[in-house]
């Protein structure tokens, strides 16, 4: 068949596929097939290589087309023309001097194996190393790109060659990067690079790019461009950086419209940007970013002065989105707003909210104030330890602090308590005051035995299901629950924390000790599993029910929580226990996505209660109602239905009723 194609013509990609030396006699005319088929000498060198042609009996056809004449002439003059190049030098003069057309730099790269310096295992490192490469070795820089299998590409103050981003394309193909990182800092980009910039971005799996110092990328006419040229589709960024880069306040909605094409953006850095400090700025940039899932948790603005207006627009800002995290040298009125309003500092604890440690040194008062703000002698162990305060007299007031005989005495009696104590199992100090349970964590680096190794704040996921608690039952839990939260803390990056089969700390003591513990700490939780740990009507208060002004409640403790397991929790899913989840979020709607209620004893009493609690769960999309069969009687349904309302489930995909239609008058009801 493939002899009867005349007019069949096409490249294959050479060395990337290996062709088996039996598919090869499959080809009856096989000198006249290979001709139209592979009309380029790299790709008969390509196909060389990967059948390793021998001249033997077995193989004759193939020998005829190995000894094709014109073919090894071709092979030959290109092998003489190219072997005085350095391969390991791919972007450097003598290649770019040598005037080397496509053919030949195809077969220097892919056949040679030619390829730029600062090459490692998974990264390719180029800053600073070549600041004056012509546009014409981006069509090069290209080629060798489809074969990189690593994940950083690092081209920082590369100016020419990025100039050259139409060349790279081309070189490129249409074949897709396995980069996570770019870095495109100072790299001079401007509104001519901005469509192929984001051309190239789309060929990408990219996580993080850098864009720092390239001001004429960030202009009105540059971004209408890269909006244009993404075509509606969309990039995986998670972080972005664009420090330095002067965007104008004019320029913020524009700028919110490209990052709408990064669904998964996360972490922005607009550090070192003052114009876009603005009310115009900042309103244009979140309007045009106007979404209720709003992926980004972090936002970098430092380096700003904002004025009244911009501070009133970041107010603004931070009440639409509770979750978004700011880092901005701001004045205290502005951070004060951001936060529960119920709970208002002390007036004589107000010196730990309103300033800083380096304001506080240049009080004249600074002694007594510095035992305001550090009242305990775990804060100074903590800051002693964080300056190195040393003997001589540049510490100033610190090295009065650092002599005082009673910490010192108090750290050393804590450290006497806390030896020999398993460090490796936080829950088992149990007989610990919080004091100790405090030092041990913050300072001695204790965590609970099934914690995953590294750093405490770069945990993400916390297992603590079925966890083996000591002795002592229900009388420990408190004290449990309290060193768990206090090493909860310092978790700041945890997104999943699973408690299932964990019916001590869930407990009622457990939870107010986990309260305790967290203090005014809120968790960036997203998975908060329950399931089977046999939480009861008596937790309510600590878990969603306040009885007062004044109670802590876990659940509304984690604002951006999306998914909620309260599989085998019958004592909890009761009426009261309902109506104390539905008043653990503030506002209309719920955030929960997936809500899990399976052989949770669902019956008619609560049937109304569980229709309210899905009425403000708008953006659910999954609902799991397995193990409910009273459920789904006919008073049940009607009661459940005038909960609900009028409300729907626009976006819910996944409705798991279980085995329920195996009674008939169910089914018709």
């Amino acid at each position: 068949q493939l002899s009867n194609s005349a007019s069949l013509s096409f490249s294959l990609p050479p060395m990337a596929s290996r062709w088996p030396e039996v598919a090869a006699f499959l080809f009856l005319d096989c000198r006249e097939v290979f001709h139209s088929l592979l009309e380029d000498p790299l790709d008969w060198r390509a196909l060389q290589c990967a059948c390793r042609w021998r001249s033997s009996s077995l193989q004759p056809l193939l020998a005829k087309v190995h000894h094709e004449p014109k073919l090894r002439v071709v092979i030959k003059d290109m092998c003489q023309k190219l072997r005085r190049l350095p391969l390991d030098d791919l972007l450097g003069d003598q290649i770019r001097t040598a005037n080397l057309t496509d053919t030949e730099l195809r077969f220097l790269i892919e056949i040679l194996g030619a390829r730029p310096r600062g090459l490692s295992a998974k990264r390719l490192d180029l800053r600073g190393c070549f600041p004056s490469l012509c546009a014409s070795q981006g069509f090069a820089f290209g080629l060798w790109l489809r074969w990189f299998q690593g994940e950083s590409l690092l081209l920082a103050e590369c100016r020419g060659l990025l100039r050259g981003l139409g060349e790279l394309l081309r070189g490129l193909g249409s074949c897709e990067l396995r980069l996570q990182h770019l870095d495109l800092c100072a790299a001079q980009l401007s509104k001519l690079e901005a469509p192929t910039l984001c051309r190239f971005l789309r060929s990408c799996q990219l996580e993080t790019l850098n864009l720092a110092f390239n001001e004429r990328l960030m202009s009105c006419e540059a971004l209408e461009g890269m909006v244009d040229a993404l075509q509606g589709e969309s990039c995986g960024v998670s972080e972005l950086v664009l420090k330095h880069c002067n965007i104008q306040g004019k320029a913020g909605e524009l700028l919110g419209i490209w990052l709408r094409h990064m669904p998964r953006l996360r972490e922005l850095n607009l550090n070192w940007n003052p114009e876009i400090v603005s009310s115009r700025g900042l309103r244009g940039l979140f309007n045009s970013l106007a979404s209720d899932e709003l992926a980004l948790q972090s936002l970098r603005l430092r380096g700003s002065d904002p004025d009244q207006a911009a501070q009133e627009a970041l107010r603004d800002v931070l009440q639409r989105f509770p979750s978004l995290t700011l880092e901005l040298e701001v004045l205290p009125e502005l951070l004060a707003t951001h936060g529960p309003k119920e709970k208002q500092p002390r007036p004589g604890k107000e010196i730990r909210h309103a300033f800083s440690l380096l304001r506080l040194m240049r009080l004249p008062d600074f002694r007594e104030q510095l035992r305001t703000f550090l009242p305990g002698p775990l804060e100074w162990r903590a800051l002693q330890s964080s300056w190195r305060w040393s003997s001589d007299g540049s510490a100033g007031p610190l090295q009065e602090v650092h002599r005082r005989p009673r910490l010192r005495q108090s750290v050393s009696k804590l450290r006497r308590r806390l030896k020999g104590k398993p460090l490796n199992d936080l829950l088992s100090l149990v007989k610990c005051s919080e004091e100790e349970v405090r030092f041990a964590i913050e300072l001695m680096g204790a965590r609970p035995r099934k914690a995953p190794a590294g750093k405490v704040s770069e945990i993400r996921k916390l297992d603590l299901s079925y966890e083996h608690l000591p002795p002592g039952g229900k009388a420990m839990a408190p004290q449990q629950g309290m060193a768990l939260g206090a090493f909860l803390r310092y978790c700041s990056q945890l997104v999943e924390l699973r408690l299932e089969g964990n019916a001590q700390l869930c407990t009622a003591g457990g939870l107010r000790g986990l309260l305790d513990g967290l203090g005014e700490q809120r968790l960036q939780l997203r998975t908060l599993l329950f399931g089977g740990c046999g939480v009861a009507e008596q937790a309510a208060p600590y878990l969603g029910l306040a009885l007062d002004v004044q109670s802590s409640r876990l659940l509304q403790k984690c604002p951006v929580l999306t998914t909620l397991n309260l599989a085998g929790n019958r004592n909890l899913c009761t009426a009261a226990g309902l109506r104390a989840l539905l008043q653990s979020w503030a506002g209309d709607r719920i955030p929960l996505k997936q809500l899990v209620l399976k052989n949770c004893g669902l019956e008619t009493s609560s049937a109304h209660v569980l229709g309210e609690v899905l009425r403000r769960c708008h953006y659910l999309e999954d609902l799991v109602l397995v193990g409910n069969q009273a459920l789904f009687e006919a008073p049940a349904l009607i009661l459940l239905l005038k909960g609900l309302g009028d409300e729907g489930f626009m976006w819910l995909s996944n409705l798991n009723f279980g085995n329920l239609f195996e009674i008939d008058v169910a089914t018709q009801e």
